[in-house]
């Protein structure tokens, strides 16, 4: 029972509509594509959601697609995603879990990825495929940051990386000596990203009519790899990447963004 110096607020919430059915279709240069999907992306308003696709296609690669997040995973601030990918011609399986920063205060981060795909790509000569053979592609990775900083952050994180690339040629095709060679890259790394941020809201951008969370940024970032036979991999080198980009909103109504990224590889004293 409220006292005399105070007042009842009663608050009334409700989620929007949160369920998506569609058919969508595409097509050229004789390559006709039909999916059909459905997407949930707030499941009870949990903050779980599921996306699924079904693809018919003309050039063979029917399948579906399945992909599941849950944004406070167990209850915790983890953010835990599963993507599914089983086409005739692409098959996909990629598992995450990483706890991001979810306020300005917050200090650290880190994520846990596998990511592991096979593909078959062909070649096709006066609408005839004279040549395939099979991609197998294994990649994990071990990732930790800290910020220092709120809307303009020093990032700086420790990694371990774990690549492999595997080429299988198909029987019953030539040997024309295309096929790349295996290869596995795996060791420690060290990045460091230098990023200002703020939030925005907008209508109509993503979404028909519903507010939408924005995030205008720049940034660059470096990382060194270092890829060693004592991790497993082929050969030694050091992989340096560097990376910029930036999204914001230069007049009312538009937008712009742009990404870039540059990667060399240095084998010994060769460079590739």
């Amino acid at each position: 029972q409220a006292g005399a110096d105070s007042i009842d607020i009663k608050i009334t919430t409700e989620d929007l509509w949160t369920t998506i059915f569609g058919v969508s279709s595409e097509g050229g240069g004789g390559l006709y594509k039909l999916s059909v999907y459905a997407d949930e992306k707030n499941i009870a308003g949990l903050g779980i959601g599921v996306e699924t696709d079904v693809q018919f296609t003309t050039d063979d690669n029917d399948g579906y697609s399945f992909h599941l997040f849950d944004y406070r995973f167990l209850g915790t601030r983890n953010v835990a995603d599963l993507k599914l990918k089983d086409f005739n011609l692409e098959d996909e399986l990629e598992l995450t879990l990483f706890r991001p920063f979810y306020s300005v205060d917050a200090r650290w981060s880190y994520s846990i990825q596998y990511f592991g795909q096979q593909l078959m790509p062909r070649l096709f000569s006066q609408g005839e495929k004279y040549f395939q053979y099979k991609t197998d592609y294994t990649y994990w990775a071990l990732i930790g940051t800290r910020a220092f900083g709120r809307y303009t952050r020093l990032l700086p994180n420790i990694q371990f990386t774990y690549r492999k690339s595997d080429y299988t040629e198909l029987r019953d095709y030539p040997d024309i000596g295309i096929i790349p060679d295996d290869e596995t890259i795996s060791g420690p790394g060290l990045g460091l990203k230098l990023s200002t941020f703020r939030y925005k809201t907008a209508t109509y951008l993503d979404e028909f009519g519903t507010t939408e969370d924005l995030t205008e940024h720049a940034f660059i970032s470096a990382n060194v790899l270092r890829s060693s036979s004592e991790f497993g991999a082929d050969y030694e080198a050091t992989l340096v990447s560097l990376e910029t980009g930036f999204f914001f909103q230069p007049v009312s109504g538009v937008y712009t963004g742009f990404k870039n990224s540059y990667t060399h590889n240095y084998i010994g004293d060769l460079k590739r």
